[in-house]
């Protein structure tokens, strides 16, 4: 078999989709004197609209998308700015006008965006060979030797028989499920959350305002000007949520979610199969789909997956799903993008400085992977409760704001790049981490015992004073001293926001009987549960902070709107 010489780079990114194609464009700003090469299977032209999901941002992958890579006044012109986060809740065989709703009326102050994938990426590819960065199209890369020492990998690629290669410097994986990195070198890692999707795009505008008649004028005029289109839409139901996302090629992308457990992938695994679960468990999408044929049709059973490693000091990095997967509820995969990829420029730039070692890169491993795990609590086994309306909106707000001021201020804050900040940042982790998941199982025992209801209540986040301060506080300015000290400030309100849950669901259920917490209660919020008889052996009893007043919590959560109890 022919094979040429070798090229050498200083970073060669293997893999052209999003994550690789961003991570070119970063370090092409960032660190101008590198010679980057980006190889991909793919050749252009990349199809717009039945090419990759992944479509909708939240606001770290925005922020990243729009300001650290300068991407905002093309997003503007070429991609669609985001309505917000939707969510209908309750049974899905009620008419749409009839569930509750979670959504914004008016434009979220810190912007996201609704991505086509094949326009960006096509997009992307024609501004780094711009911008001199040398773009390598259908050749799939077959192997790769690692250097451990000093010296340079090698890269092999293959392209219609011929086998060439690559020298580098840095050898970075961006290519996605493949994992290949994580393959050669063994450090893939089984995910404990068990959920599929399928999905599919569908020709034109599929307008979810048009599943309800135009007679229903109050509910249409709760959100003026048709906008709920441009959110990324959620129809939720037990162990299950439905997406309908717009396209900026006129087209509109749909999917199905759900834990393997209680909705088994095999299920809807093909699009009549998907139809005919559709009419099961979303009637009113179901009649607006039964005519139509999709472009395309996607599926991924089991998808989430960790990873042992995913960053070394021995000049290699995972970013993306080549790194791992979660799952898409609440859009993280552009933010997953923008961390690994902040990360992988930092090790970079510390090896260029001469200050690269084993134990940089192991806090780094440690410090995302934790992150991941933190977030893999939102989801894992926790299906169950979008199938109760009242939890299900509790959920969201506290996912949300705990996103905006964890996640959200590590990346806006730029910290992330500032490795001795690192034991103080890892003992925040920490501690979020660990009330972020007891409260994932608080609002799992919630769903399996409350009879509560919404009916049609329409809640707009943005009324809801702390979602609305948490969102702005994101683009407030602040040095890093300032930031960390707002965090722990925030953590003192997520507890006390805990203990105001707690016992409101406590009256709820009729369980005040069976405290003893007195005429003021203080609980640790790390052991809030439902059981009773846990409640002394669990340490809920025996907090390690002193009572504070809960008045400033309760007004932060007036507006949250309150179940109906049914019998």
């Amino acid at each position: 078999m022919p094979e040429t010489i070798a090229d050498r780079f200083d970073v060669v990114i293997g893999g052209g989709g999003l994550a690789g194609l961003c991570l070119a464009r970063q370090l092409r700003l960032r660190l101008p004197q590198l010679k980057l090469a980006v190889i991909d299977a793919h050749a252009r032209p990349l199809p717009e609209a039945a090419f990759k999901v992944g479509e909708s941002t939240v606001e770290i992958g925005a922020h990243y998308l729009g300001q650290v890579l300068g991407l905002e006044d093309y997003i503007l012109k070429r991609q669609l700015t985001k309505f917000g986060l939707r969510y209908f809740l309750g049974d899905g065989h009620l008419p749409l006008e009839q569930r509750a709703e979670w959504g914004t009326d008016q434009p979220m102050p810190v912007p996201s965006y609704q991505l086509d994938r094949g326009r960006l990426e096509e997009d992307l590819r024609e501004m780094l060979l711009q911008d001199g960065v040398h773009l390598v199209e259908g050749q799939k890369i077959t192997d790769i030797t690692l250097s451990e020492s000093n010296g340079d990998h090698l890269v092999k690629v293959s392209d219609a028989g011929v086998t060439g290669h690559f020298r580098c410097s840095w050898f970075i994986d961006a290519m996605g499920r493949r994992k290949f990195l994580q393959r050669k070198l063994g450090l893939e890692k089984p995910s404990p959350h068990r959920a599929s999707a399928v999905w599919f795009r569908m020709e034109g505008r599929l307008d979810i305002e048009d599943l309800v008649g135009k007679e229903n004028a109050t509910w249409h005029h709760r959100v003026p000007g048709k906008r709920r289109f441009y959110s990324t839409n959620h129809l939720m139901g037990k162990g299950y949520w439905v997406w309908l996302i717009p396209l900026s090629s006129g087209n509109t992308s749909i999917g199905i979610v759900t834990e393997e457990a209680l909705h088994p992938y095999r299920s809807y695994a093909s699009y009549s199969k998907a139809l005919g679960w559709l009419q099961n468990h979303e009637p009113a999408l179901f009649n607006f789909l039964k005519n139509r044929q999709p472009l395309d049709f996607l599926g991924l059973r089991h998808f989430s997956y960790l990873s042992k490693k995913v960053f070394s000091h021995q000049r290699w990095a995972c970013v993306g799903e080549a790194a791992l997967f979660l799952d898409p509820f609440y859009s993280p995969g552009s933010d997953i993008i923008a961390l690994s990829n902040l990360i992988t420029e930092s090790l970079i730039r510390q090896d260029l400085q001469g200050g690269l070692d084993a134990s940089m890169a192991r806090n780094y491993n440690q410090f995302f992977l934790g992150f991941a795990k933190t977030f893999l609590q939102t989801y894992t086994q926790r299906y169950a409760v979008f199938g109760a309306p009242q939890v299900a909106a509790e959920k969201i707000l506290w996912d949300t704001c705990l996103y905006w001021v964890w996640a959200g201020q590590l990346f806006f804050r730029g910290l992330l790049d500032k490795p001795h900040l690192f034991p103080k940042l890892m003992q925040l982790g920490i501690q979020f981490s660990l009330l972020h998941r007891q409260m994932q199982d608080f609002f799992c025992q919630w769903a399996e015992q409350t009879q509560g209801v919404l009916g049609d209540a329409f809640t707009s986040p943005l009324n809801i004073p702390i979602f609305k301060e948490l969102h702005l506080d994101l683009v407030r300015e602040k040095t890093p001293d300032q930031a960390i000290g707002d965090m722990w400030k925030n953590l003192e309100r997520f507890e006390e926001w805990a203990q105001v849950l707690f016992f409101r669901v406590l009256a709820q259920l009729d369980l005040v009987s069976k405290s003893k917490f007195g005429e003021h209660p203080w609980v640790d919020a790390w052991s809030i549960n439902l059981d009773p008889a846990t409640w002394e052996a669990s340490g809920l009893c025996r907090p390690s902070s002193l009572p504070r007043s809960l008045d400033g919590i309760r007004r932060d959560l007036a507006e949250v709107p309150v179940a109906e109890t049914v019998s």
